[in-house]
């Protein structure tokens, strides 16, 4: 994730009113989406965590057409939205991947006890 911890470093925090999950979802896609073209270089460390968000998107609606919700939900977003998106979005990955780091220790610390 040090790309994503480099962009924050940079980009200024948006204090846009909180919107459905759906778009928040779909905000944090675009915006990795965004740096994944920016920077072609860093692609291969950016598309897991677009593909977290995609993956959020596909569980509330597995029949989701992912590029007309892309649409729906940034019509009139500018670059700089996107860029002030990625504050927000890493903080998610962030706490989604202690939340697996825990998870992974409870059921290690399960795995030894039953030994």
């Amino acid at each position: 994730m040090i790309p994503l911890a480099l962009a924050l470093a940079v980009m200024p925090v948006n204090a846009d009113a909180v919107t459905a999950p759906e778009a928040n979802d779909a905000r944090c896609l675009a915006a990795i989406s965004y740096l994944i073209g920016v920077d072609n270089q860093k692609a291969k460390d950016l598309v897991p965590l677009a593909t977290y968000f995609a993956g959020k998107l596909y569980g509330r609606n597995p029949a989701i057409d992912l590029t007309a919700t892309l649409k729906d939900n940034l019509v009139g977003v500018t670059e700089s939205a996107l860029r002030s998106a990625v504050p927000r979005c890493a903080a998610e990955l962030e706490r989604a991947g202690e939340a697996m780091k825990g998870a992974g220790a409870a059921l290690s610390a399960m795995e030894k006890g039953a030994k």
